[in-house]
């Protein structure tokens, strides 16, 4: 499942770092599975501050701990500021799963924070989505006996 976020007016506080996909008919499970990130993709440049790390969380997790945390973090990833690059592209060879925690999902809420739990603000992220693009590649399977 791919998902990219973009603006919709039903959820007009959606920023790049704090936001929805809504899907387009629910996604129904009716057994136990696990979800992980295969792939994602953000803007690099955002906005006032250094950062090291991006957390991902989202809610369709049950809380793990993280860093001595209880959180619905999926995974985490160390960010290195480029000048000359526009986006930061991640392929997970071997993906960390997840426990779901729901049994039909219609929206799917994600957020990127910094190491200082702060949600990220991309530059050009103050009016509307459409200029940037954020993508997420969610990798669903049945948990194993």
């Amino acid at each position: 499942m791919i998902l990219t976020c973009k603006y919709d007016p039903n959820y007009p506080n959606n920023t790049m770092g704090s936001f929805y996909f809504v899907l387009p008919e629910p996604l129904i499970l009716k057994d136990n599975y696990e979800v992980a990130i295969t792939n994602l993709c953000f803007p690099n440049h955002w906005d006032k501050y250094h950062v090291d790390f991006v957390f991902i969380y989202s809610d369709i997790i049950y809380n793990e701990i993280a860093f001595n945390e209880n959180c619905f973090q999926m995974t985490y990833l160390r960010v290195k500021k480029t000048v000359n690059v526009e986006y930061i592209e991640k392929n997970f060879d071997n993906p960390v799963y997840f426990k779901v925690s729901k049994t039909s999902i219609n929206k799917i809420e994600f957020q990127l924070r910094d190491q200082s739990n702060r949600i990220l603000i991309f530059q050009k992220d103050q009016k509307r989505l459409d200029n940037l693009k954020i993508y997420f590649k969610l990798h669903f399977r049945k948990t194993k006996k």
